[in-house]
């Protein structure tokens, strides 16, 4: 089964709390969050980093120093000592969307909002997806198909572990079946789930068609407890 943890974080941390919570994140984290002025992203990747660790301990009845992490060529991260364990993460906002699988997993997470949207399609998109979108006539409607296409892509990618280190544009998520990494991961029998939330989300999930889908929600309360 794919397991899918949506977790919604506070508004804000308070200062003492977000400190005390850096006890539980490596020191790579630790210095990458103090390198970044963005408030809601330096959050976000905290917070994030206490979900993969609170969802692995309790799927894999361990300990939290029994887990032990490495990270692939292009800086995917996995569990070293559980081969059959795979995640992937993604936060945008409020919200961080993590993904469990015994299959490599693919997650993305995006707010809707105002973006040169058309500008970044012509330059990621394959030239069928950025036709596609011009030919909607709603903007609305070109909107949210454009972040629909983002999370497909992107989900796709981070599965394979590749990220953005492949060329995107090359990608066309609307032949699915046309979606193979050159050389990578091959997604045979791989899918798309795509969800939209009521407060302006959209996610994207690339995962084993043999997986059924199952949609969680964690407290952003229930893993502060865990550590503190």
């Amino acid at each position: 089964m794919s397991e899918i943890y949506v977790m919604k974080m506070a508004e804000r941390l308070d200062d003492s709390l977000f400190f005390l919570l850096q006890n539980f994140i490596s020191l790579e984290k630790k210095l990458r969050i103090q390198n970044l002025c963005n408030t809601p992203h330096r959050t976000g990747i905290l917070v994030g980093d206490l979900l993969i660790q609170y969802i692995l301990c309790n799927h894999l009845k361990l300990e939290r120093d029994e887990i032990f992490f490495g990270k692939k060529r292009y800086g995917k991260p996995f569990v070293k000592n559980k081969n059959s364990v795979h995640f992937n993460l993604s936060h945008s906002g409020k919200y961080i969307f993590l993904g469990l699988d015994h299959h490599p997993i693919g997650v993305d997470i995006e707010k809707i909002e105002e973006r040169n949207y058309l500008g970044i399609a012509k330059l990621y998109f394959h030239i069928d997806e950025y036709n596609y979108l011009m030919n909607l006539a709603n903007p609305k409607e070109q909107k949210i198909a454009f972040f629909r296409l983002w999370v497909m892509k992107e989900s796709y990618l981070k599965a394979g572990g590749y990220g953005f280190h492949y060329p995107v544009n090359t990608l066309n998520v609307l032949k699915e079946k046309e979606c193979h990494i050159k050389n990578g991961l091959g997604f045979n029998d791989y899918q798309f789930f795509v969800k939209e939330f009521i407060d302006s989300y959209v996610a994207g999930v690339y995962s084993h068609k043999k997986e059924k889908v199952q949609l969680t929600e964690i407290q952003f309360n229930e893993v502060v407890q865990f550590f503190i």
